[in-house]
């Protein structure tokens, strides 16, 4: 199967144990480190479900860019990350990179 689009999110999902597995045999070491670096979530999600990345620093924004699968949520992270006083270059390369590998064809 192919689980491109899997997005797994610290304090978001709910996974059992066999699927966890399944889905680590399947990606390589460099994709599960992505997701399995730690990224507090409380700096993330606020009370009234909304994401909010300005307590990130850039390296932890980056991992969590190139951790995801979901185009969307790539302009999301952008248009917050163009909406800051001084938008981080880096945070926005990382951006365009994740987002340039979800578009190109892996086959």
């Amino acid at each position: 199967g192919n689980i491109r689009f899997l997005e797994l999110v610290p304090g978001r999902n709910d996974v059992e144990g066999e699927i966890l597995d399944a889905v680590q045999e399947h990606l390589s070491e460099e994709k599960w480190d992505h997701y399995m670096r730690h990224i507090d979530i409380e700096e993330i999600v606020q009370e009234d479900g909304s994401e909010d990345y300005s307590e990130l620093n850039a390296r932890d924004f980056i991992e969590l860019v190139k951790g995801t699968m979901d185009v969307d949520k790539l302009v999301l992270y952008a248009e917050f990350e163009t909406a800051q006083t001084k938008p981080r270059k880096s945070v926005l390369d990382a951006i365009s990179g994740q987002d340039e590998k979800l578009n190109t064809p892996t086959d």
